[in-house]
């Protein structure tokens, strides 16, 4: 039974995106929230990143948070693209409950670079905020916050 479910479901994900195709071949664009992008994982969804080679990536966003050692401290996945800024102080939350502490400092790209995002952090005790600027190389593109 379980094979008939998972191809009854395959089967299901095919025709959505054969209907997709032809919306795009008549010249309509499905929208972003809702199309269908994996016949095997229906939940994936495009992610603009804007990089020149791959603008459109598709799937899960995916946080992970780790030490200076590489242990990781905090993950989470979410469904289509959300903003990484709304992000941080839960997440500096979450660190503080395991660890009993705020986090020292914390590094993190360029989408995390918003004024509300650095009040929060340091309502949340973090001392220290370095943001990677540009699209450069990681030793030549980080700013700190104060």
């Amino acid at each position: 039974m379980r094979a008939v479910d998972e191809l009854a479901k395959l089967l299901e994900a095919t025709r959505l995106i054969v209907a997709q195709t032809r919306q795009r071949v008549a010249g309509h664009t499905p929208e972003g929230a809702s199309r269908g992008v994996s016949p095997h994982d229906g939940d994936a969804r495009p992610i603009a990143k804007g990089r020149p080679r791959r603008p459109v990536e598709f799937g899960h966003k995916a946080q992970i948070v780790d030490n200076d050692d590489g242990i990781v401290l905090d993950h989470s996945v979410e469904q289509g693209n959300p903003p990484d800024a709304p992000q941080l102080a839960p997440v500096i939350e979450r660190v503080k409950t395991r660890a009993g502490r705020a986090p020292r400092a914390v590094a993190a790209d360029r989408g995390y670079g918003e004024a509300k995002v650095h009040r929060q952090r340091t309502d949340l005790g973090v001392k220290n905020v370095v943001i990677r600027v540009g699209s450069c190389s990681p030793t030549a593109c980080w700013r700190q916050v104060r």
